[in-house]
């Protein structure tokens, strides 16, 4: 309801009233997007059970903390997810870890590149996974040219590897999401892969619209890529939330959860595997979320 008044004052004041529209209605089906759900390995679920359980003594090797304790109590939840997100991207490079030299995320995006004969864009938000896959690529795809982009890199460099990456006819470019938000288009890569998500639509989209412009004339494809069972899962559930509300504000009308879950190819069973339904000792039934 209070957003509801809010909505009915800006409209009444038209200096504050702004007019959006998204990208489809004005410009049609230019895109699809594709949610891959990747199955942890055992070492993985090891990785991400000690961030869990031991994350007081992992939060001293990746934060550095101040002596302020109300302030590292109030940082201490946010750190830990922030740890769970980088399980989901690079666990092979935390405590904990066993099994094969890269996670199986990164085989499954090795699957999806052998199967695009065109360019592919490879999103990071990590500079860790950026050169993980920097390292993965130049190993099992040296017949093929490889980019690499970081927010290091000066933007006269940057539109120099965009020109050259965009000459190639199945070239690879690794860049983190941020490093390409703005002021940067590649209209000729019609493969975009999303190894790690951010917090909000717009922010990725600021990345993937790189890709698909408004005289784009091939359908262009974007590839969400998460760990089933775990905090991504959560992180989608929670974008895709905040994307409905969003609808909302702009509309007045409350579009069906359906819809926005149909629109990024995700299923109500992600919503369902959140909800863990568990009976104790005494008959009771707890239900807790993620």
């Amino acid at each position: 309801k209070a957003i509801r008044r809010q909505r009915q004052m800006c409209i009444r004041d038209s200096s504050m009233t702004v007019l959006t529209r998204k990208f489809r209605e004005f410009a049609g089906e230019k895109y699809d997007v594709h949610t891959c759900n990747v199955v942890p390995s055992a070492g993985e679920r090891a990785v991400y059970r000690k961030v869990m359980k031991e994350f007081l003594r992992l939060c001293e090797l990746y934060f550095t903390c101040s002596k302020d304790r109300k302030k590292e109590a109030q940082m201490r939840l946010i750190r830990q997810i922030m740890l769970l997100i980088r399980a989901c991207s690079v666990p092979h490079t935390m405590p904990g870890y066993i099994g094969d030299r890269f996670p199986r995320k990164t085989k499954q995006v090795v699957r999806m590149i052998r199967s695009i004969p065109g360019k592919v864009t490879i999103g990071c938000t990590t500079i860790s996974a950026v050169f993980m896959y920097e390292r993965l690529f130049r190993e099992l795809f040296a017949d093929r040219p490889l980019f690499v982009i970081r927010g290091d890199v000066t933007f006269r460099r940057r539109e120099k590897i965009i020109a050259e990456f965009e000459a190639t006819e199945n070239g690879l470019l690794v860049c983190t999401q941020q490093s390409l938000k703005s002021s940067a288009n590649i209209p000729s890569c019609n493969h975009a892969i999303l190894e790690s998500l951010q917090w909000n639509i717009p922010k990725m989209e600021q990345f993937y619209f790189r890709f698909i412009r408004l005289d784009s004339k091939e359908l262009k494809d974007v590839h969400y890529v998460t760990y089933k069972d775990s905090v991504e899962q959560n992180l989608m559930a929670l974008v895709l939330t905040k994307e409905r509300l969003n609808e909302f504000i702009k509309s007045g009308e409350v579009k069906e959860q359906s819809d926005i879950f149909e629109e990024f190819d995700v299923t109500m069973s992600v919503i369902e595997s959140l909800l863990v339904r568990e009976r104790d000792r005494e008959g009771k039934i707890h239900i807790s979320w993620g």
